[in-house]
């Protein structure tokens, strides 16, 4: 189907040879800019499919800066550059294109990159239907059935983050009385559990400010944390509140209901950039809905219904965990599990990027246990670890006489997957080579073994994982751009444990049973020292390193408490509180030192009377929330 396509490109000969090749193939071109301003104009007056955008352009700005603009008004784009080097890729990668491709090309290059542009955001755009079609119905059925008691409101709540990640949510029912009973704020403590922040963190005044300066748009609207900042403008209570809350993005939405009563929908996320004009236009596009439910809120706020206690509510409530296998509640790891679950239900590639023993394939597998496939196989694969002149064979599969040895015909891993999932663990280290047989099945789902005499159809799902930056390799010319585009419909970035460590003691209690049982072993548990020592190291080898960390004190150990565990010296961080610095110490290491002590002096007791609280004069749940932050693992308390 020929598509609509913008050109944004400043010199004239290349713009006119590209116009005419894409032209050739059936497209409609429906102008040429040469510069930033110019492609405003053109994109406002006209409809297009598709912008194709080069970096350096005419004028201060360049494509770049046009990438942002488009973003913002949902026009899709891709990049045809001369420019590839690392820093030009970085930049381009955040603004999200649909593809980028390196001048000079070919005419075939120019017509796949394009193909390959329209299907990623076809792809896109279906999800997006699909997703906003789901949410509707759950909502649905929530405020129909659900919606008549505050665990109801939570469960109201809980229906979006499969499709807008958040760490708090706050539901101003009410922002017209100022009345701080309807200022509800929930703080997801697992991925289908919640709990009341403390309403002693802030007074009535600071909690009307909070709802006066997230009142004052008209508009869905989305913030990162340097616009936060500036809206806060030097106020403290707003930069308290983002502070105290590990706050970097927030979403939200105005709803209006009873002729003009005015009630605000927030979702915050530690996250930086977490959200887009997609999160908005989701929230847009459930308006209706919401007015119905929060008139209905409104009623149960006036009927008392929001007071800690009310109808048995004690402040927490969790549902259904659908990721028994993934062990963690951070704020890092459940936008990542949020994102699983925006993505599973849906036939879309994913790519799963972290480092090595972060826990890629335990995220693969819970993509297909959550997917429509789930009663059918999935096939894993490691790139890395199939000698180079075998991969090929392994993975398309081979007849009988296809080449020396082959002495019978195998059948390969996409095949042995169809109908299900494959794997492609470590895709980086696949050779460049069979990188293009890969692109084809991708592209046209169907393959052919080697001496095979016809192609053979194939129904998988493809969910691929790296510890490489593909990007680079890119550059590097050590992966290819197209299959880059083709996998990276949907990446999921799996952080480093160094930075999920309030992870670490659920983590450790886990492996501590699993290996005791393994061995039959005594069970065991870790002292605060042992906590301690694993809370201060770097973990280069992430969750595995850990685990095989808590396996050989399991088999060493002779006691009931594994009292401190060996790692290696140098990696190891030393207490603040135990060395005199030789330069300044950071924010946070002096924050971590005075906490440290105050925890000393209370005798590990947070709150109440002699509590590390009052000695540092702050509210309990500030302290706790401080501690997480800074690493402070829970198992110091009881030393």
């Amino acid at each position: 189907m020929p598509s609509k396509l913008l050109l944004v490109e400043d010199q004239f000969i290349q713009a006119v040879h590209l116009s005419n090749m894409l032209e050739k193939a059936g497209h409609i071109v429906l102008g040429v800019a040469q510069s930033v301003t110019e492609a405003i104009e053109l994109v406002e007056n006209q409809t297009p499919d598709m912008v194709l955008v080069d970096i350096l352009l005419k004028g201060d700005l360049t494509g770049i800066d046009l990438a942002k603009k488009l973003n913002k008004s949902d026009v899709p784009f891709l990049y045809i550059s001369a420019n590839s080097n690392e820093s030009t890729l970085t930049l381009a990668k955040e603004t999200e294109p649909y593809g980028f491709l390196v001048k000079p090309y070919r005419e075939n290059d120019i017509l796949a990159a394009l193909d390959i542009a329209i299907y990623r955001h076809n792809q896109s755009v279906d999800i997006k239907t699909k997703r906003i079609s789901r949410l509707q119905k759950e909502l649905s059925f929530v405020i129909e059935h659900d919606l008549n008691s505050l665990v109801g409101v939570e469960h109201f709540l809980a229906a979006f983050h499969s499709f807008i990640p958040f760490t708090d949510v706050v539901l101003d029912v009410n922002a017209n009385d100022q009345n701080p009973s309807s200022f509800l704020h929930l703080q997801r403590s697992g991925f289908n559990s919640y709990k009341r922040a403390n309403s002693s963190d802030f007074a009535v005044d600071d909690t009307n400010i909070l709802r006066n300066t997230f009142g004052q748009f008209s508009d869905v609207f989305c913030l990162d944390n340097k616009q936060l900042l500036a809206l806060a403008d030097g106020d403290k209570t707003i930069k308290a509140f983002i502070d105290l809350y590990n706050i970097s993005s927030v979403v939200g939405v105005p709803v209006f209901y009873n002729n003009g009563v005015r009630g605000n929908l927030l979702f915050f996320s530690a996250e930086q950039g977490a959200y887009h004009q997609a999160e908005g236009n989701i929230l847009r596009s459930v308006i209706p809905l919401l007015t119905m439910a929060f008139k209905r809120i409104d009623e149960l706020n006036n009927e008392g219904s929001f007071a800690p206690g009310a109808l048995g509510y004690d402040g927490r409530h969790s549902g259904g965990n659908k990721f028994k296998n993934i062990i963690g509640s951070s704020p890092k790891l459940l936008f990542v599990l949020d994102q699983v679950s925006q993505v599973a239900p849906f036939e879309t590639t994913v790519i799963i990027e972290g480092e090595t023993g972060v826990g890629k394939e335990g995220i693969a597998d819970a993509i297909h246990q959550l997917s429509a496939r789930n009663k059918n196989p999935v096939v894993k694969i490691n790139c890395a670890a199939i000698p180079r002149d075998l991969i090929e064979a392994e993975l398309f599969g081979y007849e009988k006489g296809g080449f020396t040895g082959a002495t019978e015909r195998r059948i390969g891993k996409f095949e042995q997957a169809n109908g299900g999932t494959i794997f492609l663990d470590e895709i980086g280290e696949m050779p460049i080579d069979v990188q293009g047989k890969l692109l084809r099945v991708i592209q046209e789902r169907e393959l052919e073994r080697i001496g095979g005499k016809g192609t053979i159809k194939i129904d998988v799902r493809i969910i691929a994982a790296t510890n490489r930056n593909l990007y680079k390799e890119v550059g590097a010319g050590n992966f290819r751009l197209d299959l880059y585009y083709r996998l990276n419909v949907f990446p999921i970035q799996i952080p480093p444990l160094r930075d999920r460590k309030e992870d670490i003691p659920a983590l450790a209690a886990y492996f501590l049973s699993l290996h005791a049982e393994k061995y039959n072993a005594q069970i065991k548990v870790l002292s605060s020292k042992a906590l301690n020592q694993l809370s201060k190291y770097s973990w280069p080898g992430n969750i595995r390193e850990l685990q095989h960390v808590i396996e050989r004190h399991v088999l060493i150990s002779n006691e009931d408490v594994i009292s401190s565990v060996d790692l290696p010296e140098e990696a190891i961080r030393e207490s603040v509180d135990d060395v005199v610095p030789e330069a300044f110490l950071s924010m946070d290491e002096l924050d971590r030192a005075h906490i440290t002590s105050a925890l000393k002096k209370a005798n590990g007791k947070i709150s109440g009377k002699g509590g590390a609280a009052e000695l540092l004069q702050i509210p309990p749940n500030s302290l706790s929330l401080k501690m997480k932050k800074l690493g402070i693992a829970w198992g110091y308390l009881f030393e």
